[in-house]
């Protein structure tokens, strides 16, 4: 086995240099970490495969041409050692040979990449001396407080928002749109085959990639039996822009949220936790959001509530600066999101059956990245953070 220092990382690979095509026929594979979440395959296929299936540690990620020769995953967690497997099969789809290489991701330096321009609403934060709305204290107690005792991180397989990375390799597909939106531009997408929505009744999916700043986010996605893929809402959206979906480069206004936010806007992620710092807004959802009314950034509403005292989707909530986060006596990771909360704020994405902070469901990942931040992967209780606290700053209508 060959061991090598990337500049980046530890390269693991049973074969490193990838051979011409005239040498042996033996397939070979090597794997490199250029980060601390994301490794490169190459391969040799053998001549007469025309597939390759990937797996991570017995896990199968993706299918795709044998003659890719390349594929990269992501997803990965700091400093751990994986192992990956290419199975090549021929046209008839029987074994054609397989090869394995092992890799470690390098330590992260530095806090997470954030998404969305920095200059983006969901990127700033608060201003001292912010304005409230005139309406503020009944807002939060009615709407914020209220529902307390139920606050929750959606991290879980069934609420929280799993993302999928597609590699220029991964299968095209034209989803089938069927019920919202259906004519905003939908050009064919590359979907791996690990990608799976979420358990809950949204059925949300993100797909990154595989062109950089791109993000297609679904709502009622689902894989047909027939193996291809359609959804409620799609939506597709650039990362390096607003993470609001209507804005001077859209000619409409929509998303696979009620708000129209991309579906990565503010999600708590497990590197941000470990890292001890959310660099941008949260976004939350309460059962008491207001009938016909929204707050810019947001772009629609789904609020059922008359008065005053329901929020509107878009609302932009603090946890007032006067709270000491350092006073609280909270667990390391949910300290973390007070923080977040206090200095960038959260902003008001949808309805929801509790006040829910969203985050990211880790289930595609293969492993509990959750666990490893210290935090729970079942809808972990919030009820402890200071919601009392929390008021309701001045947002423009929309």
């Amino acid at each position: 086995m060959a061991i090598a220092l990337a500049a980046s990382g530890v390269v693991l690979a049973a074969n490193f240099a990838i051979p011409r095509a005239n040498e042996s026929a033996q397939p070979r594979l090597s794997a490199a970490a250029p980060s601390s979440s994301s490794a490169q395959l190459r391969w040799r296929a053998p001549q007469r495969a025309r597939t390759a299936t990937i797996s991570r540690d017995g896990r199968q990620l993706d299918v795709v041409s044998a003659r890719a020769g390349r594929w990269t995953d992501h997803l990965l967690w700091p400093g751990t050692h994986y192992r990956y497997q290419v199975r090549f099969a021929d046209r008839r789809a029987h074994f054609a040979g397989r090869a394995s290489a092992k890799v470690q991701t390098p330590q992260r330096t530095g806090p997470p990449p954030r998404l969305f321009a920095p200059s983006d609403w969901l990127n700033t934060p608060v201003t001292a001396g912010a304005a409230l709305d005139t309406a503020s204290g009944g807002i939060a107690t009615h709407a914020i407080t209220a529902y307390a005792t139920g606050a929750n991180l959606a991290n879980s397989a069934a609420w929280g928002t799993p993302i999928a990375y597609a590699d220029q390799a991964s299968k095209l597909y034209r989803v089938r749109c069927t019920a919202f939106f259906c004519d905003h531009p939908s050009p064919p997408q590359r979907i791996p085959r690990y990608a799976d929505p979420a358990q809950s009744v949204d059925h949300h999916l993100v797909v990154l990639g595989p062109q950089p700043n791109t993000e297609l986010d679904l709502w009622g996605a689902a894989r047909t039996a027939d193996g291809h893929w359609r959804a409620g809402t799609q939506w597709r959206t650039r990362t390096d822009r607003s993470a609001a979906n209507c804005d001077r480069h859209q000619r409409s206004c929509g998303g696979a949220n009620v708000a129209g936010f991309a579906l990565t806007a503010g999600l708590v992620r497990p590197e941000e936790i470990a890292a001890g710092r959310i660099d941008h807004a949260l976004v939350i959802t309460s059962p008491r959001t207001r009938r016909g009314a929204v707050a810019c950034p947001a772009a629609g509403t789904d609020g059922k509530t008359d008065g005053l005292t329901a929020i509107r989707v878009g609302a932009h909530i603090q946890l007032s600066p006067a709270v000491d986060v350092s006073q609280l006596n909270l667990p390391p990771w949910k300290a973390v999101i007070a923080r977040a909360l206090q200095t960038y704020g959260a902003y008001v994405a949808d309805t929801g059956g509790s006040l829910a902070v969203r985050a990211e469901s880790t289930a595609l990942r293969g492993y509990d990245a959750w666990a490893r931040a210290g935090v729970p992967s079942d809808d972990p209780s919030l009820s402890d953070l200071p919601w009392a606290a929390v008021r309701v700053l001045h947002s423009a209508a929309c």
